[in-house]
């Protein structure tokens, strides 16, 4: 189990009652705390930005509604909260519109618990739930496709190219899921070294989060 300081606030939001059930049941097994569950949107909307959890995991796919747009919904009104989608599709441009809408990332719903409770405490910590799966999907699709984030999506319009070759480096680290810590000894940097070069990047590819800064990499086009 995991410790007391350890416990993430958790706000489940899934269309499938036994999908909610289940995941209650498993994290609080794992001493989490579940402040809500939900099969509705606008409810779960509500709900984050009344509770503001530390990460709200949700559906993809509503059958009702748009999952996407909640996603936005609930990073603006409730900033410090995570989101982690839940999927089992594997459409490219659905998991780069969630990326790019806030999400920290995709954990796909074949996943096992040991690998959820990892991917949670991660972005708890600030790191991304990017998985192999979203990862090779986004490449496969920047491939056929060139899809280039930064020049489709409002403000998404800086070139990576406007990066020093220092920034650079970071970048593919990132993707990897790599914490600060993690970057700066793969690096040879110092950690606050590495904050300030991730603030630049932030700040010239007009990203808030270290997934959309991972899903550009995966969908960078080559040369």
């Amino acid at each position: 189990m995991e410790s007391a300081a350890a416990k993430i606030r958790v706000l489940l939001l899934d269309s499938h009652e036994w999908v909610r059930s289940a995941l209650r049941n498993l994290l609080q097994e794992r001493g989490h705390d579940v402040v809500g569950a939900t099969g509705d949107l606008a409810e779960g909307r509500a709900l984050a930005a009344r509770l503001t959890p530390d990460i709200v995991l949700m559906e993809a796919q509503f059958p009702a509604g748009c999952a996407i747009e909640a996603c936005r919904a609930i990073r603006k009104a409730a900033p410090a909260t995570r989101v982690v989608f839940l999927t089992s599709a594997t459409d490219a441009m659905l998991r780069l519109e969630g990326i790019l809408a806030g999400a920290d990332g995709y954990l796909h719903k074949d996943a096992r618990m040991e690998e959820l409770a990892h991917i949670l405490a991660g972005v708890a910590r600030g790191t991304t739930a990017i998985d192999a799966d979203t990862i090779q999907i986004l490449r496969a699709s920047a491939t056929a496709n060139g899809i280039v984030p930064a020049a489709a999506q409002p403000g998404f319009g800086a070139d990576i190219d406007e990066l020093t070759p220092q920034e650079r480096k970071i970048l593919p680290l990132i993707a990897e899921g790599m914490t600060n810590k993690q970057i700066g000894e793969t690096l040879g940097l110092s950690h606050k070294t590495v904050k300030n070069h991730l603030s630049s990047v932030f700040q010239k590819l007009q990203v808030t989060r270290r997934a959309q800064l991972a899903a550009i990499v995966a969908t960078a086009r080559r040369s």
